[in-house]
């Protein structure tokens, strides 16, 4: 008899598992999902057996022992980590040794092998195969915190193994307070925080069945699950759910409805404002939807700063905010503005150059307190430039503004006030708990570490960078933003600075199914997602000739493709922006997909560029990081 093993260790994607012998002696115990040890070069490594092939006459090596006799991964389990490897062009070995607990030798054989016959569910463990019949997805869309908890309440009193998947760490917190305290006694938690002792110790109760209910970011994706019935999607439409620095690239939703196929789990999106895809997905049947949308209960004070300028008034904020401000003396307020430092860039008003770093290109953020220019992207430093190279003029004017500046002006204007300032750069989280009123200058780091019932004004300072960045996704992302705001504002106000109070993202807050009705048009006339699915491949290399040359070979292999094989559309090479990052010249190719054939076309196009190559699917940016 011959086992197909997978290693635990990361292997390169075109070896995914070994062929191994079953002993004599171990014929009769063997069964697929077992953790057993394996003979791999000069070393004994673990594995999980994968396939069990009834062949003698083939000289292989053996499989050393088994360590544990129930199944630690389902055969459910293990379909969905050879999709992910396939579809993400991933190792199959890396992902299994993220699903398995731990890997010390020790501690696993000390807990294995005394007596431990294994997981009061291995009889479950064993017979876990996904259905062929799939219930559709659902997305729920509540309008009050309260609709929110009753969905919940019902969610979580399904049986079997629920996983609760949320954007972020910092809104872990928020989800236990909300939960209803029954539920509370059979609930864990599981992120890549944990140290490697809180992850074996989870990752047995959960294997155990002693938590039924998993509350997690995307790596609670790799469990040991046995019993999984439903899979909830918190805040569908958050880009946090998508992982863009590391592999896997997953995105939650996709993932979610690999896991939910797998294992026969139904999938919940929750959201009370859903993505654009999800919204059309909602209304072509392919989800079952469940709520209505609606406009916000409030609506926010936009504030034209084309009339400040009219008015003499060429600071950061504009009279009607200062005023705001002055009347919230006994309250929070929060001045939001995603940028770190005191101006965006630094360019001359003749010829209209930018100041940029000479490393990688991307605009320089001056810091007024070491009087430096900093690059944020390679954290290059330089010195102020007097005049500028491209004209030699010495009319050279900082644009758009930062946090720091930000908070020059507040300290201006309201000195006798507490004023804190959280971003990445800033370190005092613990001073946003202390109970005095407090102006909050923050990014988006501080957006999901304030206490939002705490705030009665929020500010969108300058909220027209965000609107003219070259991202088909950018006016979706600022809405969600907005409407974000606008639900956790039940109860204080919105004041929007722009210089655009006709675009449409504004003119739209208050009749949200013309604003999706206006981006899918938009879409469907380029032939973004929905419409098609984006496939993103990008590479690095050390020179920039070297980058193009392989960008080009690996886009000739693609465009070769015959309409038999790929039904889509390849796109490129195009340039990553910005161009040079950690150490290396990155260019992409870009492919559209027909949603039909989306899985297939990816696992395609991915295996036809070489090893150099990172796939991203579902991009939530086409040229950016």
């Amino acid at each position: 008899m011959i086992a197909e093993v997978i290693p635990a260790r990361r292997m390169p994607v075109c070896l995914p598992f070994f062929n191994y012998s079953i002993p004599e002696n171990l014929r009769d115990n063997i069964l697929v999902g077992q953790l057993v040890k394996i003979p791999l070069r000069s070393k004994i490594e673990f594995g999980v057996v994968k396939r069990i092939i009834n062949e003698n006459n083939i000289k292989l090596k053996e499989i050393d022992e088994i360590v544990c006799k129930s199944p630690i991964l389902s055969a459910s389990q293990l379909d969905f980590l050879q999709d992910v490897s396939g579809f993400y062009k991933t190792s199959l070995g890396f992902l299994l040794k993220q699903n398995l607990l731990p890997l010390q030798k020790r501690k696993i054989q000390k807990f294995f092998l005394k007596d431990f016959v294994g997981n009061e569910s291995g009889k479950e463990i064993l017979n876990t195969k996904a259905d062929s019949q799939m219930s559709k997805p659902k997305l729920h869309i509540f309008q009050n915190l309260e609709e929110r908890s009753k969905m919940l309440e019902r969610l979580l009193a399904r049986q079997g193994q629920i996983l609760f998947l949320v954007p972020e760490v910092s809104d872990i917190e928020r989800i236990i307070a909300e939960m209803p305290q029954i539920f509370r006694s059979e609930s864990i938690v599981i992120t890549s925080d944990l140290s490697e002792k809180e992850m074996f110790e989870r990752w047995l109760e959960i294997w155990q069945g002693k938590k039924r209910i998993i509350i997690g970011t995307r790596v609670a994706f790799f469990m040991p699950w046995y019993n999984l019935k439903t899979i909830i999607v918190d805040d569908e439409a958050n880009i946090n759910h998508k992982s863009w620095d590391m592999a896997p690239r997953l995105h939650a939703r996709d993932a979610a409805l690999f896991l939910s196929r797998h294992h026969n789990a139904t999938l919940h999106l929750i959201s009370h404002t859903p993505s654009v895809e999800s919204y059309f997905f909602a209304q072509k049947d392919i989800f079952a939807l469940q709520g209505e949308l609606q406009p916000t209960s409030n609506m926010p004070i936009v504030v034209n700063m084309n009339d400040e300028r009219q008015w003499q008034n060429f600071g950061i904020l504009s009279k009607e905010v200062k005023n705001r401000i002055n009347d919230a003396k006994n309250e929070d307020v929060f001045l939001f503005i995603n940028r770190l430092g005191t101006c965006g860039y630094l360019a001359c008003r003749d010829c209209g150059e930018a100041m940029l770093c000479d490393k990688c290109g991307r605009a320089l953020t001056f810091l007024k307190d070491t009087n430096q220019f900093r690059c944020n992207n390679c954290h290059t430093v330089q010195q102020p430039l007097v005049t500028c190279p491209k004209c030699k003029g010495q009319n050279i004017r900082t644009f758009a503004v930062g946090t720091q500046a930000v908070e020059v002006e507040i300290n201006k204007l309201f000195s006798d006030r507490t004023i804190l300032r959280v971003d990445s750069d800033a370190d005092n989280l613990e001073k946003l708990k202390t109970p005095e009123a407090k102006i909050i200058i923050g990014t988006q780091f501080a957006w999901s570490h304030i206490n939002w019932k705490r705030i009665k004004l929020l500010i969108f300072v300058d909220i027209d960078s965000s609107l003219f960045i070259p991202e088909y996704k950018a006016a979706e992302e600022l809405w969600q933003k907005l409407r974000s705001a606008l639900f956790n504002m039940k109860n204080g106000e919105v004041v929007l600075q722009t210089r655009k109070p006709e675009h449409t993202v504004f003119s739209y807050i208050h009749q949200p199914e013309s604003f999706y009705e206006n981006e899918l048009k938009e879409r469907r006339a380029l032939r973004y997602p929905p419409y098609s699915y984006l496939l993103r491949m990008y590479c690095g290399e050390i020179s920039n000739e070297e980058v193009e040359n392989e960008a080009n070979v690996a886009y000739n292999s693609l465009s070769n493709l015959t309409k038999n094989e790929f039904g889509g559309t390849i796109l490129g090479p195009l340039r990553l922006e910005p161009y040079w990052h950690k150490g290396k010249y990155w260019q992409i190719i870009l492919a559209k997909i027909p949603y039909k054939s989306y899985r297939k076309d990816t696992k395609l196009l991915g295996s036809r560029v070489s090893d150099k190559w990172k796939i991203d699917p579902n991009p939530v940016s086409i040229l950016g990081y």
